[in-house]
């Protein structure tokens, strides 16, 4: 078995969608699920880095809502937001059905030069640097994929500002001393009443409403880390905004980041195949990949980021494994 595939959240959320209105993603949905089959069966190999798509799933599932902060307890945390019972039962499907995949996928081994970790020799710690960095700001720089371009962070802040200056009249003593869990319920009833003064329609589920489930992740976060770091109520203004600051610096990320590092990844571990679905990357890496190759140090690499149906038509097929 020599076929080596990266993979991450993004092949893994389509995996677990249930519904899709796209022709191109139900192709690419077919052949991912027998692409998952193939591995399963251990006809090909499927890796991830642990620490990147953790990182992703962390911040994915924030956005929902989902309070988690650690995928070694997040089907935990995924069924205490099911408790709370606002979410529809697919979607709850959905989050646990991605954290069973990302259970199975191989994961690489640590690499101690990875520039992030401090170790190894000066010289690859510069290289490291030098390739996300290539990698980030020149060749996935080819929009302006800024993971919160959507929303209004000023804002965003603001309305945090709001719900963090009131968290006396919601939270009882014992209510806010109780650090083992996310009390839903209130975060929410905090959350709508700020709307509401806002006129904004606090509508939770489906697309219309995706940013107020972003800031209800927002709100989740700031809360547990004002529990942590203030015993009593009210808190000073000083201290909300350290809080929100810090949480904000913390889930604020640039898309193109993301996506360079599991390229970087890829590269690192001579890995030549990485499946996405995110077309707008594959075609932004095809036509900038010329100033990877440029640079005398990377220019032997041949990593490909491919769908999961051109996988399937040019790998599998190949190598005799497509239906």
């Amino acid at each position: 078995m020599n076929i080596v595939a990266y993979v991450n959240l993004n092949l893994l959320n389509l995996l677990s969608t249930s519904v899709l209105g796209d022709d191109e993603l139900l192709k690419d949905l077919g052949a991912a699920q027998a692409i998952w089959e193939h591995f399963k069966e251990d006809r090909i190999r499927l890796v991830t880095d642990w620490k990147e798509t953790e990182m992703d799933i962390i911040l994915w599932l924030n956005r929902q809502g989902c309070c988690v902060t650690d995928t070694l307890v997040a089907i935990e945390a995924v069924k205490d937001f099911e408790k709370w019972g606002k979410t529809d039962a697919k979607v709850i499907r959905q989050y646990k059905q991605i954290l069973e995949y990302y259970d199975d996928i191989e994961i690489l081994p640590n690499r101690t030069e990875d520039y992030t970790s401090g170790k190894g020799t000066k010289g690859a710690q510069e290289s490291d640097k030098k390739l996300l960095s290539l990698l980030c700001e020149e060749i996935l720089s080819f929009s302006s994929k800024d993971g919160d371009s959507t929303y209004h962070q000023e804002e965003n802040c603001n309305v945090l500002q709001e719900c963090l200056n009131d968290l006396d009249h919601w939270y009882t003593h014992t209510d806010w001393r109780d650090m083992r869990r996310t009390d839903y319920t209130i975060n929410w009833n905090i959350l709508e009443s700020v709307l509401s003064k806002r006129q904004i329609e606090p509508v939770f589920n489906g697309s219309e409403g995706e940013k107020n489930r972003y800031l209800f992740g927002l709100l989740n976060r700031t809360i547990g880390l004002s529990k942590k770091s203030c015993g009593q109520l009210p808190m000073t203004q000083n201290h909300i905004g350290f809080v929100i600051n810090t949480v904000m610096q913390k889930y604020h990320y640039r898309q193109e980041e993301r996506d360079a590092r599991h390229i970087y990844n890829c590269v690192r571990h001579n890995i030549n195949l990485f499946i996405t679905i995110d077309y707008s990357l594959i075609d932004g890496f095809n036509r900038k990949r010329y100033l990877l190759l440029d640079h005398p140090e990377f220019s032997s690499i041949k990593l490909e980021l491919v769908t999961p149906s051109e996988f399937e038509d040019r790998v599998l097929a190949k190598a005799g494994l497509n239906h």
